[in-house]
């Protein structure tokens, strides 16, 4: 999705502006892309399964789970609704991202 994007952007134009924008539009893209897949690795570690459905019937038997990182405690739900928000929100408007 990011090639296209960085395509229908920079679409027939020599423009350094447009050029520009392509060029944010695809690297926004690839950091959604990130936050995306971290919720999916974090997803298939916690719950061993990407099926929505054995994720929700496994939900709340996690809620007390945390994640560790860099020696911060967070809780599942807070960091997957946090990934998928984040990846939601910079792919679906560019939103946080206007630079």
């Amino acid at each position: 999705m990011g090639l296209f994007s960085y395509l229908l952007v920079n679409f027939y134009s020599q423009r350094v502006y447009t050029v520009k924008a392509a060029i944010k539009t695809f690297v926004f893209a690839r950091i959604s892309d990130l936050f995306m897949f971290g919720a999916f690795i974090l997803t298939l570690l916690v719950f061993h399964t990407t099926d929505l459905t054995a994720v929700f019937i496994q939900m709340p038997f996690k809620v007390s789970y945390y994640v560790l990182v860099l020696g911060w405690q967070f809780q599942l739900l807070s960091v997957l609704s946090f990934a998928l928000a984040t990846a939601g929100a910079i792919k679906g408007a560019q939103f946080f991202s206007h630079v």
